[in-house]
């Protein structure tokens, strides 16, 4: 079985980023109009794709998470999901905390348990498309 751990990263860190981000863009887009507002300020898809596109830097891609902090902690979220939009807010951080400090596979790790915890079926479908996204040691 292969673990995130064996997940062979582009060796520029900024290549590395973006390959995560384009994963949860491409994996979330049958999904997005059920779990973001489209155009809304604070969408995460709009958010990722200015900063995959240039629009943004690293900075300001990573400033944008203080809003979905702010509700987690207004609703009492912090701790764990307790209903479906504190599920698809931690969903929303994990796409917009890709510049933290964290290793990318633990990101990846996080975003996909923040998904399970949303909805089951949206993450077999995304898990199904980990080996083909990413290059392992094994393979």
């Amino acid at each position: 079985m292969k673990t995130y751990s064996e997940i062979i990263w582009p060796s520029d860190l900024a290549e590395a980023r973006k390959h995560l981000i384009k994963f949860f863009l491409v994996g979330l887009d049958p999904y997005r109009g059920r779990l973001f507002s489209t155009n809304a300020k604070n969408d995460p898809f709009e958010i990722c794709q200015q900063f995959l596109d240039g629009e943004i830097d690293l900075a300001s891609y990573d400033s944008t998470t203080d809003v979905w902090w702010d509700f987690l902690a207004e609703s009492d979220g912090l701790r764990g999901p307790k209903n479906r939009m504190h599920a698809i807010a931690r969903v929303a951080l994990c796409m917009l905390s890709v510049g933290c400090d964290e290793p990318l596979e633990e990101q990846l790790s996080f975003f996909l348990e923040s998904v399970f915890a949303l909805d089951r079926q949206m993450y077999e479908k995304i898990n199904r498309n980990v080996d083909d996204w990413f290059e392992f040691l094994s393979d």
